[in-house]
């Protein structure tokens, strides 16, 4: 079977509003994610495109991008957000290329659908991701605006001999979300560890936006904390009955569902 670039675009917008419906866990699609891949491919094209098909052309973008990763690893290559491609120097390129040929197929090649193929690869193989739905991740773990003490997180921190209290709002979350994303879309993560210029960016841009003065180590303080938050929301939408509503940006299940599971796991409550 032949993929087209037509159809190469349509799989990924289809499997990636797949993925933010909440069919993929821990990097692996749902059933349902290919359903309606398939149910969306045959009808468009009249084809009988099986659901193998599409699993072999997931492990060829899996091998790209694992090619893409490698690239934007290395000193002189970064990923330009307008063109949607890798750019370099030509010196550059020809002296990787000579050592890494199948990265050819970057240069100068635009990646239209790279947004959705990060969504769907996932963390594990995307350049600029969060994720599972992190395409355009709005991260706030503020769960009710009208709570003081879930909308505002505090964290002590030691400055000398001096111990300060910094509160991070909705507000401070919603930035730093938008800030980081854009960091990892430029190639400022590698292995999953984010850059130095990542942090630094960051900071400069979301001091100037809400005329605060945080330090690196603020940032890497709060992500901790996301990350505390993260692991406790995958092992949640794991877990039957529970799926995440993209229009609401929240887990959804029935109230016998949330109480039995609560009862268990008393730390999401």
């Amino acid at each position: 079977m032949v993929w087209t670039n037509e159809m190469d675009k349509c799989l990924t917008e289809v499997l990636a509003e797949q993925v933010k419906k909440g069919n993929k866990v821990d990097n692996i699609l749902k059933p349902a994610a290919f359903a309606g891949a398939l149910k969306t491919l045959n009808e468009k094209y009249g084809m009988y495109v099986t659901k193998g098909q599409i699993k072999n052309r997931l492990k060829t973008w899996r091998k790209q991008f694992g090619v893409l990763k490698e690239l934007l690893a290395h000193t002189g290559f970064m990923w330009n957000e307008t063109k949607k491609m890798v750019v370099a120097d030509n010196s550059v390129w020809n002296d990787y290329i000579k050592v890494h040929p199948d990265a050819r197929i970057f240069r100068a090649k635009s990646i239209e659908n790279y947004d959705q193929l990060c969504t769907i690869l996932g963390n594990d193989q995307a350049i600029a991701s969060f994720s599972d739905n992190v395409t355009e991740i709005d991260v706030n773990f503020a769960v009710d605006k009208g709570d003081p003490d879930l909308a505002v997180v505090s964290e002590i921190q030691t400055d000398g001999n001096q111990t300060k209290c910094l509160r991070w709002t909705a507000e401070m979350d919603h930035w730093l979300g938008k800030i980081l994303v854009e960091q990892v879309r430029r190639g400022l993560k590698v292995d999953k560890v984010l850059l130095t210029e990542a942090y630094d960016t960051a900071v400069s841009a979301i001091n100037a936006k809400l005329g605060l003065h945080l330090t690196k180590c603020n940032l890497k303080y709060r992500l901790k904390t996301w990350k505390k938050q993260y692991e406790l929301l995958k092992e949640l939408l794991s877990h039957t009955g529970f799926k995440w509503d993209e229009t609401k940006k929240m887990v959804i299940a029935n109230e016998s569902t949330w109480s039995d599971y609560i009862r268990v796991c008393v730390h999401i409550f």
